[in-house]
C-alpha cells in the first residue's frame, strides 16, 4: 500500500462512503494529509463540534484550513472574541452551521467591549452557506449580526436564520444588502414554531419581531435574486413585503408560515399570489380570505406545481376553492388538516403525488387519481393500514410509497402484515421506504424494487425479509443499515 501513488489511492478514496473515509483517517498520517488536503473528500466529512468542541482544537489548528463543512451545536464559549478567534480556524469553510452557540458575557465586559469591528473581521472568501439556529433564550439571540458580520463575505448563496423571537437589526438589514449571489433566505422564529400548539403562545407578545424585516422596502435595496424564500409572516408591512416578491423574478419556491393567531391582521390578499411565478408555494390555511374566494376564476395561477397547505381546517367549501385556484398542481402536501373532500382532487388533472403528516388518515380512503404516483405519510400514529389500505387497492398506479416517524406498542406486526398486501397490489410499486423512527432499535426499510436492492435494519431483518425476497430478487441486500 506504501508504494501506491497518491493519484491511485485518491481514486480509491472516491469509492468510499463517508464512513468509511472516517476509518481511513485514523489508518495512517499519509492517508490522513492525503484525505484532508482533498477538497472533494472534505466535503463528505463535515467537521461536527458540541460541547466537548475543545477536545478537537489541535485537529482544528493543524487542519482546519482544509475544512469544508463546519458544524457547531452546543458549544459554550467564554467570550465573542475567543468564539472569532476559534472560527479563523477555518478560513475555506463552504458550510457553516451555527446551533445553539452560549457565549457568556462577563460582568465587568462592556457591550462596547464585546462588539465586533470590520477591522478585527476576517474574510471566508469560499463560505456559500451559513445556517444560524436556536430555539432558547441566551443561546445566540442578538449575536446573530455580530456573527454574519465578522465572516465578512458577500458571496453566500444560502441563509437561514432560525431565532427565538428576534427583532432583526439594521446590521442584519446591511449585512442581507451586501449580498449579491444569495439564492436562499429563511427567516424563522423557532420559538414560535416548538410551541406552536402549546397554549403558552396565547400569552406571548409579538410586537414586530420576524416582520421587522419589512419595516423598509428592500426591494430597491438588494441585488440579488432569490430561487427560494420562506418566512414567518404575521400581516404587517403588506405593501413592502408584495414589493419585494414581485421584484424576485427568479424566485421558484416560496413558504409563508403563520406567525400569529389575528386572522385579521394576518390575511393577505389574493392578488399577491395571483401575480407570482412561483412553482412551489406552501401558505398556512388561515391565510386565506374565504370571503375572496367567491370569484375564483380572478385569482387563477396556473403556475403553481407544487402546493402545501398547513394548519387545520374543516372547512370542505374553503379547500374544494382554493385547489380550483391553482389547477395545475401536480405535488399536494398537507399538515395538521383533519379532512378534506377527496372528490376535490378530482379535478386536478395533472396530480401524481400526494405527501400527508399530522393527518387524519381515514381522509385518503376513496382518494382516485388517475395519474397517482408517489404516497408519503409521515407522523403516524398509531400504524393502523386499514385505515388506508383503500387507497392502494383503487389506485393501482401508486410507484412508490414513503412512510416514516411512525408510532404503535404493535408496530411491527402491523407493517408486516400491510407489506404484504402493498406488494400484492401495487403491481408498479418501484420503490417502499419505510423509517419507524431514528433510533437503533427500530424498524428500517428501504427497498428499491426497480433497481433491485434492499437495505433492512436488523429487525426489518427478522420481520420482512422473507416477503420481500418471495416477491422480487434482489442483486444487492445490505442488512448494515
Amino acid at each position: 500500500m506504501d508504494d501506491l501513488p497518491n493519484e491511485l489511492l485518491l481514486e480509491i478514496f472516491n469509492y468510499l462512503d463517508r464512513e468509511s473515509l472516517k476509518e481511513i483517517l485514523s489508518v495512517s498520517k499519509r492517508f490522513r494529509e492525503l484525505i484532508i488536503s482533498n477538497s472533494s473528500l472534505m466535503r463528505r466529512l463535515p467537521m461536527t463540534l458540541s460541547k466537548n468542541w475543545m477536545n478537537k482544537i489541535d485537529f482544528a489548528r493543524n487542519y482546519g484550513e482544509f475544512v469544508k463543512i463546519l458544524k457547531m451545536n452546543y458549544c459554550s464559549f467564554d467570550s465573542f472574541e475567543e468564539f472569532k478567534k476559534f472560527l479563523n480556524l477555518f478560513p475555506r469553510v463552504e458550510k457553516l452551521n451555527i446551533f445553539y452557540i452560549y457565549i457568556k458575557q462577563h460582568e465587568n465586559e462592556s457591550s462596547t467591549s464585546q462588539e465586533c469591528h470590520e477591522s478585527d473581521s476576517t474574510s471566508f472568501t469560499s463560505l456559500k452557506s451559513v445556517k444560524i439556529s436556536s430555539k432558547f433564550w441566551g443561546y445566540i439571540t442578538q449575536l446573530d449580526s455580530k456573527i454574519l458580520r465578522h465572516i465578512n463575505t458577500e458571496d453566500l448563496e444560502e441563509l437561514f436564520i432560525k431565532l427565538p423571537m428576534q427583532k432583526f437589526s439594521s446590521e442584519f438589514i446591511d449585512f442581507l444588502c451586501k449580498q449579491r449571489k444569495l439564492k436562499t433566505l429563511e427567516v424563522f422564529d423557532e420559538f414560535i414554531d416548538s410551541f406552536l400548539f402549546d397554549d403558552f403562545t396565547e400569552s406571548l407578545t409579538y410586537n414586530n419581531f420576524i416582520s421587522s424585516l419589512f419595516e423598509i422596502d428592500l426591494s430597491e435595496l438588494v441585488t440579488f435574486q432569490l430561487k427560494r424564500f420562506a418566512i414567518h409572516y404575521r400581516g404587517d408591512h403588506r405593501e413592502n413585503l408584495s414589493k419585494f416578491l414581485k421584484a424576485q423574478h427568479e424566485l421558484e419556491e416560496l413558504e409563508i408560515r403563520k406567525y400569529e393567531d389575528n386572522f385579521t391582521r394576518f390575511k393577505i390578499t389574493f392578488d399577491l399570489m395571483r401575480d407570482l411565478r412561483v412553482r412551489k408555494l406552501c401558505i398556512p390555511l388561515e391565510l386565506i380570505p374565504s370571503n375572496s374566494l367567491n370569484e375564483v376564476d380572478r385569482y387563477v395561477n396556473r403556475n403553481v406545481r407544487d402546493l402545501c397547505l398547513t394548519g387545520v381546517n374543516n372547512n370542505s367549501m374553503l379547500f374544494s376553492l382554493l385547489l380550483k385556484i391553482f389547477p395545475n398542481i401536480k405535488t399536494l402536501r398537507l399538515e395538521y388538516m383533519l379532512e378534506f373532500p377527496c372528490d376535490a382532487l378530482t379535478t386536478l388533472s395533472r396530480l401524481e403525488n400526494i405527501y400527508v403528516q399530522h393527518f387524519k388518515i381515514e381522509c385518503l380512503q376513496n382518494i382516485k387519481i388517475p395519474k397517482f404516483r408517489k404516497l408519503e405519510i409521515g407522523n403516524l400514529y398509531p400504524f393502523v393500514y386499514t385505515d388506508w389500505e383503500n387507497v392502494t387497492k383503487i389506485n393501482p398506479t401508486i410507484q412508490e410509497i414513503v412512510i416514516k416517524e411512525i408510532s404503535h406498542f404493535n408496530t411491527m406486526t402491523a407493517i408486516k402484515n400491510s407489506i404484504g398486501i402493498l406488494l400484492r397490489d401495487l403491481k408498479q410499486l418501484k420503490y417502499l421506504k419505510i423509517i419507524q423512527n431514528d433510533s437503533f432499535d427500530c424498524l428500517k426499510i428501504v427497498a428499491d424494487i426497480k433497481h433491485k436492492r434492499l437495505r433492512l435494519s436488523s429487525y426489518a431483518t427478522k420481520m420482512c425479509k422473507d416477503l420481500f425476497v418471495q416477491a422480487h430478487r434482489y442483486d444487492a441486500i445490505n442488512f448494515l443499515f
